[in-house]
């Protein structure tokens, strides 16, 4: 084993541990009300999310939801019952489902940190910068999503591994090829929405082969139109109380808000804010709906500040460089997208961030290595430790109810 191969399995193994302690103190163990309900934790499906991933006669609540996640039940669930089998020889059966899913999903989570490690280093970051970068991935506050039994860990680790095989130097070989490919169509069939991030890799993947592209102005302004048609089409063609309970329309009917939730999209789910506590059906839930800046404290703003400093300075060097450009642009584009298709769908705006948030701290890693150490040590320290009190406070709140 190589001391480059070293390096990625210590900086995953580092991740799994620090996710499994992160879901253990959200309350992911058998029993609890984040294991045994729904939309406890910013609208996720985490009770009937788990019992999709272990148990063989449970299928999706509707056709829509079926076709939205095929892989959930095609792909991931035998993996996760064949965990649940082997854990069930020593452990009860409700114990067996909470920690095979658990490993699944942390240990998905825990793939996409350390190809963000290994990102780091390909690109030029110091040995220091390549350690301690995939920690703000790591201590994000959309791990609270992350890391609970749900699909967003599997979309993230593979999308990250994915753009890592992408950006890694030279003109992809085959074998390099294939897995890029086959990965992008496993991503679309995981979560169908995230087809178009599979879109943008192939378009990458064309650009590194050499196949001149149409100019990026127009890729985008059809990417965007389609985007706004196709949930236009599909409110118009798909009836029933489930879908469109999920339109929002703000980017049409409220445009300022769209902004406001686009601002938000850039920090929130790096330092969330003191969320909302609310009851439902007898039980605690925590959102950040309807959204407010107020809800940060006045100390958080000081990480808050920082987080904003360093994806600025990092995208714009990111940008100038032609080393990271390409890189840059379809984590850019991809941001982007999201920004416009959650301002039309999604009734909990912050529950769809997993889909995003790595590709803010991937800019950041592109462009670490332009960054000098004396702005970059003191902004990441800052962020961390706004990190660190965004997870405990949603923690210590779902606790104490």
């Amino acid at each position: 084993m190589t001391t480059t191969e070293r390096h990625t399995l210590a900086a995953f193994a580092m991740a799994f541990v620090a996710y499994v302690a992160i879901s253990r103190y959200l309350l992911v163990a058998p029993e609890t009300v984040v294991t045994l309900r729904n939309n406890v934790l910013f609208g996720t499906d985490s009770g009937s999310r788990l019992r999709y991933l272990t148990d063989p006669d449970t299928w999706a609540f509707s056709r829509l939801e079926f076709l939205s996640h095929p892989a959930i039940f095609l792909v991931w669930r035998p993996i996760c019952q064949a965990f649940k089998a082997v854990f069930s020889w020593f452990m009860s059966d409700a114990a067996a489902a909470v920690l095979a899913a658990q490993i699944v999903t942390c240990g998905f989570a825990a793939l996409g940190a350390a190809a963000l490690h290994r990102l780091a280093a390909i690109t030029g970051s110091t040995a220091a910068a390549a350690w301690f970068l995939p920690g703000l991935l790591v201590l994000a506050t959309t791990r609270a999503v992350v890391v609970i039994p749900d699909h967003w860990a599997i979309t993230e680790g593979l999308m990250l591994t994915t753009f890592l095989l992408l950006a890694r130097p030279g003109r992809p070989e085959t074998r390099r090829t294939v897995a890029i490919v086959l990965l992008a169509g496993l991503i679309a069939v995981t979560t169908t929405a995230n087809a178009v991030f599979a879109v943008l890799v192939l378009v990458g993947l064309a650009g590194a082969y050499g196949v001149r592209l149409p100019k990026r102005l127009v890729v985008v302004a059809a990417g965007a139109a389609g985007a706004i048609g196709a949930v236009l089409l599909a409110k118009r063609i798909v009836s029933g109380p489930y879908v469109a309970g999920f339109f929002n329309f703000r980017l049409l009917d409220a445009p300022l808000d769209a902004l406001r939730y686009a601002v938000f999209a850039l920090i929130g789910p790096i330092i969330g804010p003191t969320p909302y506590q609310g009851i439902e059906r007898q039980h605690v839930t925590l959102n950040y709906e309807p959204l407010s800046f107020g809800q940060y404290p006045a100390l958080q703003w000081v990480a808050v500040t920082a987080w904003v400093c360093l994806l600025a300075m990092a995208a714009r060097q990111a940008l100038r460089d032609p080393d990271t450009r390409r890189l840059a642009e379809i984590l850019l584009a991809w941001v982007g997208y999201n920004l416009l298709f959650h301002n039309l769908w999604g009734d909990e705006f912050f529950l769809y961030s997993a889909h995003w948030s790595w590709a803010l701290v991937a800019l950041v890693v592109l462009g670490a290595r332009r960054l000098s150490p004396r702005w970059l040590i003191p902004l990441v320290i800052a962020v961390g430790l706004g990190q660190i009190w965004s997870l405990w406070s949603i923690g210590a709140m779902l606790r104490s109810s």
